[in-house]
């Protein structure tokens, strides 16, 4: 929702970077606007998340298996850096990376879980901030790297890698009207309650 609106600017010949991907966001959007995926790459580090976007390398785009942090792109030759949900490894590493790939005046787009989201939810005296528990078909509950912020210091850390944030906006509760939600989106905190948080980006 967040990342389509921001990415109807995108021109056809950007270069385009999606990094943990798992099924791809923006190549259904660039496919649903008739824009070829010949310049996309969608990376994952994990190799079975990202045969998830395997479909889409029949329409052009390249798909490689690689680290948040430590991107197979040279510096200052992307145009669009994409992350949705991209928590796991929203760490300043990333954001240096993040600069690092983008060109000088082009744009990122990043989401994350809403803190208020975290903080209603995940409640565990702070730990609930840099990691999320998720539970296996076997029953069995493993626990992986989730670091969400508050908007001041996520902004903070993005400005502090060297880049701009031009817009940000939550997705709220109400904004999932007609879909089926699940308890766990904190519903009691009623319609005003923050999904999901997505900034808006330019390296200057």
């Amino acid at each position: 929702m967040i990342i389509a609106a921001w990415l109807k600017d995108v021109s056809e010949g950007a270069k385009i970077c999606e990094v943990g991907a798992g099924k791809s966001v923006v190549a259904e959007h660039l496919l649903e606007h008739g824009i070829p995926l010949s310049h996309l790459l969608i990376t994952d580090q994990s190799a079975r998340m990202l045969k998830y976007s395997a479909e889409f390398s029949q329409f052009g785009a390249s798909l490689k298996e690689a680290d948040a942090t430590h991107l197979p792109i040279a510096a200052d030759s992307v145009d669009w850096l994409i992350s949705s949900l991209g928590d796991p490894y929203n760490l300043p590493k990333f954001w240096t990376e993040a600069a690092r790939v983008l060109r000088s005046a082009r744009k990122a787009i990043f989401t994350t879980p809403a803190y208020t989201w975290a903080k209603h939810f995940r409640a565990d005296g702070g730990k609930s901030f840099k990691e999320a528990e998720f539970q296996l078909i076997d029953g069995s509950k493993v626990l992986l790297p989730s670091f969400i912020y508050s908007d001041c210091e996520q902004q903070n850390l993005i400005q502090t890698a060297g880049l701009k944030i031009i817009s940000m906006r939550h997705i709220l509760i109400r904004d999932l009207e007609g879909k089926k939600l699940s308890h766990k989106l904190g519903l009691d905190r009623g319609q005003a309650g923050e999904v999901v948080s997505g900034y808006f980006i330019e390296k200057p």
